[in-house]
Parts: C-alpha cells; sequence; structure tokens
C-alpha cells in the first residue's frame, strides 16, 4: 500500500478537491484533523492540518506553491478521463496545468494543482503503442548525460534490455527492446 501524507492549510477545501478528482472519504481515519481519501485499494492520501501533520516530522512544512517538492503521478483509462479530471479539480479550486500539457501520441497528460500547490499528474498511456517494437537507437533525456559523463560510461546500463524512444519534448520512455543493451547514448 502507499499513503502519501500532505500537509493541508484548509481540511475541508482540500478533502472537497480530492473527492472532486476521484477519491473516496475513509471515514474510519478521518476526523477534524484528518481527511484519509482513498484512490484504489493500494493508494491513499492522507490529508494533514498543519498541526496534525507537525506531530510526525520536525521539519518545517514546505510551500508547495512556490517550490517543487515532488511529482506525483496517476493513470487512467483514456484521455477523455484525463482531461475529465482536470475539468472536476478545477470545479473543485483547483488550478489547471501548471506544467505544459504533453501528448506524445501514445501518452497524454495533464496536471492539476490541489488549493495547497501540490501538482498531481493524470496521463494516459496506450498499451498498444508500447508493445511497438523499437528499431532505432534511442536519445537519452539530457540530464542523463551528465550521469554518465560523472561515471565515465558510454552505455546506459542501467537502463540495459530496453529501448527509449525520444520525442520533441526529448523525454526517455521505455517501451520494449529487440536486443539486450541496445540504449547508447547518441552524442550530438
Amino acid at each position: 500500500m502507499l499513503f502519501l501524507n500532505l500537509p493541508v492549510r484548509d481540511l475541508q477545501a482540500a478533502t472537497k478537491f480530492y473527492l472532486a478528482i476521484g477519491g473516496k472519504l475513509n471515514p474510519q481515519f478521518s476526523n477534524d484533523q484528518a481527511s484519509s481519501i482513498m484512490f484504489s485499494q493500494t493508494i491513499g492520501i492522507m490529508l494533514l492540518t498543519h498541526q496534525h501533520y507537525s506531530q510526525f516530522t520536525a521539519r518545517p512544512i514546505g510551500d508547495a506553491k512556490r517550490e517543487s517538492q515532488m511529482l506525483i503521478a496517476l493513470t487512467v483509462d483514456s484521455k477523455d478521463a484525463v482531461n475529465a479530471v482536470i475539468e472536476k479539480g478545477v470545479a473543485a479550486d483547483g488550478r489547471a496545468d501548471p506544467n505544459p500539457v504533453q501528448d506524445l501520441g501514445f501518452m497524454f497528460n495533464r496536471h492539476i494543482e490541489d488549493p495547497d500547490g501540490n501538482v498531481w499528474e493524470f496521463l494516459w498511456m496506450n498499451p498498444a503503442a508500447m508493445q511497438q517494437p523499437c528499431n532505432r537507437a534511442p536519445v537519452a533525456p539530457p540530464y542523463w548525460n551528465d550521469a554518465l559523463e560523472a561515471t565515465g560510461s558510454s552505455t546506459l546500463a542501467s537502463m540495459s534490455g530496453q529501448c527509449l524512444q525520444s520525442s520533441s519534448t526529448n523525454l526517455g520512455i521505455p517501451v520494449s527492446a529487440p536486443t539486450p543493451g541496445a540504449c547508447r547514448r547518441q552524442s550530438g
């Protein structure tokens, strides 16, 4: 099971938002300091007032509206479902598309910001497209180049057996590999 614990400024507003985007309230673990929101039998979010959250950590609570702390992604069944979740989130005081929309054909994603500034990505991936063989050498995302240079490696050893497609946004997406070790960094 995965439980994300999120500090929230306004528990009622946060609860309204997460219910609107598809969560279900678990009253067993909800009270005036916390709302337990379940997205599935294995994914739950604990919305905690700042006072209650502070009981679990000595660190200060960051401001998710100013700084990125993490990116959280959930998959849905279609492009239409991605758009529907975003629309429901906006109706519950969320902010649509704080990050650019991506439509790569086989994958579509959008983001929604909750009332506290936490950004959620909802995405759809076409399973059929993920089964297509990769017939060309991949291009690694730019941030991998630094890691490769730091280790002196010219291959993506950790991705051995996978093949990456490049896109206009230069994201590497694992799809399939015709041969192990097929991924090599492209120069240029």
